[in-house]
């Protein structure tokens, strides 16, 4: 068993203009592997409207961006990642030898400097959209799962709200709770005839879909730049907001009822009617940044995709919802899950890994160029790397693009 040194951890920042207390103790476990000790360190205004004719509009455009078109188990395995990923993936890093221990060890590779710059992108290639959804997440009329309470706790003048568990504050439905669209990207190249990947992405704290998960995190890029056959499908949760809340997501079977809605909304999108029935049976890789881990849980504890989810990505956002995940873990010992981290997710990534330590596994020393079923990752960002910039620079630049490139069963050829 491996000696476990508690302490508790001072404030740890989260955001660009909030910090969270985290009271409960940081575990430093001490692990040896083959000989060597490892130390483990611990969100557009407003509801969207579709108008007459199904009209798609991006935020900030007023002319009509497109119009709807009628469509005629094996075991689990451990790996540690040496963040020191190129580009370009050579076929000899799958090749790298294996040892096995009691846990894998968590690693930091070289640091990379701090308040790096946003990358300069080229423009986007494909089709992206912003949509109405009647299954998106909020808005919201139901309770709260862990209570069976009202989900709007305190009304004011005729207005609905609820404290926010980070800051206190009241966050008002009309304003926060009360958008109901998604962000949508069909990259140029998308071949419905050939196997395809849809890529949900649930965004954190203090988020607009358009304003950070497409301009300050670049997903629709990275995914672009994967170079596969991948669709995105981004949902708004609480808007610009210090809220985790998983809405609608928290309903037995509601993600699965979202992804049948985007699949219509995608193949009319990209133009190719076919493309309706590839999406409605692809695969589907979760990635959820920071807050996002609370949706990312409901979603894999009942949302009623199944078998159909490959692989989980986790953004410096284990924070809770623990249990959850270990059970998606043994059950899915088919599909992959990584667990990137930093500083303020660092205890939430050992309690996971203490959960499922007894499963069987295996480490080598760096992400395989292909990800193999049943993997399980865990990756220490540099200390250097700010929460707020994870999803750009984590353990490598662009790192939802790293992950995807890994998966060549899905490139576009």
């Amino acid at each position: 068993d491996s000696p476990i040194v508690e302490f508790t951890s001072a404030h740890q920042q989260i955001g660009s203009n909030s910090t969270m207390r985290r009271p409960s103790p940081t575990r430093l476990a001490f692990l040896v592997v083959s000989s060597v000790v490892f130390t483990a360190g611990a969100g557009g205004p407003g509801r969207a409207q579709t108008p007459p004719g199904g009209t798609w509009v991006l935020e900030g455009m007023p002319q009509p961006l497109i119009q709807n078109a009628p469509l005629a188990k094996a075991a689990p395995k451990f790996i540690v990642a040496k963040p020191k990923t190129p580009r370009s993936v050579s076929a000899a890093t799958a090749s790298q030898p294996t040892t096995t221990s009691s846990i894998a060890p968590l690693v930091a590779d070289q640091a990379i400097p701090a308040a790096l710059p946003l990358p300069q992108r080229d423009p986007l290639q494909g089709k992206r959209a912003l949509v109405a959804f009647k299954s998106a997440p909020f808005p919201y009329q139901g309770a709260r799962p862990y209570d069976e309470q009202p989900f709007f706790e305190h009304i004011e003048e005729g207005r609905r709200g609820r404290p926010s568990v980070r800051t206190g504050e009241i966050l008002w439905e009309d304003t926060t709770y009360n958008d109901n669209r998604a962000l949508l990207y069909v990259p140029k190249g998308f071949a419905p005839t050939q196997p395809a990947l849809i890529v949900l992405y649930f965004h954190g704290h203090d988020t607009r879909l358009v304003r950070d998960v497409e301009r300050r995190q670049g997903v629709l890029h990275q995914v672009e730049q994967s170079g596969l056959n991948a669709v995105v499908v981004a949902p708004q949760f609480a808007l610009d907001a210090p809220d985790s809340s998983a809405g609608k997501f928290w309903q037995s079977g509601a993600l699965a009822t979202f992804v049948d809605e985007a699949v219509g909304h995608l193949a009319r999108l990209s133009g190719n009617k076919r493309a309706n029935d590839k999406l409605q049976k692809s695969s589907i890789v979760i990635v959820a940044y920071s807050g996002g881990y609370a949706p990312a849980a409901w979603a894999l504890h009942h949302g009623g995709l199944g078998e159909r989810i490959a692989g989980v990505v986790v953004l410096d956002g284990m924070y809770g919802e623990y249990q959850k995940f270990a059970d998606w873990i043994d059950q899915r010992r088919d599909a992959f899950f990584i667990s990137a981290y930093g500083a303020s997710s660092r205890d939430g990534n050992i309690e996971l890994r203490r959960l499922i330590v007894d499963r069987p596994h295996r480490t080598v020393a760096a992400l395989p160029a292909k990800l193999e079923r049943g993997a399980i990752t865990f990756i220490a960002a540099p200390s250097e790397v700010r929460h707020q910039d994870f999803v750009v620079y984590a353990w490598t630049k662009d790192p939802i693009s790293d992950v995807l490139m890994r998966l060549p069963q899905f490139a576009r050829r």
